[in-house]
């Protein structure tokens, strides 16, 4: 009688155990999901703040502001010289802000 009680205090203290593995085993899950979704989430927007910041304001805004001042006569040669610098350094600001959302991402994420 004794022994028959023992197992099944033993089967039942088993099944709490493989209940308590399922539980981590799912919120395991959930923090794998959680850690794509803010990952993505931040590499996402820092490439957007990248295309925004070196695409249109860097680039795109200077060529046209010396296209602008070209029409109207107002072109310097020291407007068309920061209008250069600008452009050149465009793709280098747009790569650090992306990696800057890259890094926070990974941040985040462990």
């Amino acid at each position: 009688m004794r022994e028959e009680l023992q197992e099944k205090s033993v089967a039942g203290s088993s099944s709490i155990i493989e209940k308590q593995k399922e539980k981590v085993k799912q919120h395991e899950e959930h923090f794998r999901l959680y850690n794509k979704v803010v990952f993505t989430a931040c590499t996402l927007f820092g490439s957007i703040i990248a295309i925004y910041i070196g695409g249109w304001v860097m680039f795109a805004k200077s060529i046209l502001g010396t296209y602008s001042a070209y029409t109207t006569g107002t072109l310097t040669f020291a407007y068309l010289v920061k209008a250069a610098i600008k452009c050149i350094m465009a793709s280098t600001a747009a790569g650090a802000i992306w990696c800057g959302g890259y890094i926070l991402g990974r941040k985040l994420e462990r």
